[in-house]
């Protein structure tokens, strides 16, 4: 069984800066919920998103851009 939840995170020292997190949730052997993925994207008007950061039961990794590879306005590629 597999659930997914949506919010928003606002990192301590992060100036107002918010974060976009999706997390997907398990079922464990007595019937509780673990969290098995965190993931998070910068939600910020007029942005653009340099790094993501994404989670599993293994730990995290930051992910950053080396440069545009599409359109403006697509994640990493320069505000909209």
């Amino acid at each position: 069984e597999t659930a997914f939840s949506t919010g928003l995170e606002f990192p301590a020292g992060g100036n107002g800066a918010s974060l976009l997190c999706t997390q997907r949730w398990a079922r464990d052997q007595a019937g509780g919920w673990r969290l098995a993925q965190h993931r998070t994207i910068p939600y910020t008007a007029l942005a653009d998103a340099a790094a993501c950061l994404r989670c599993d039961r293994r730990g995290c990794v930051a992910l950053q851009r080396t440069g545009a590879a599409g359109p403006a306005g697509m994640p990493g590629d320069g505000p909209a």
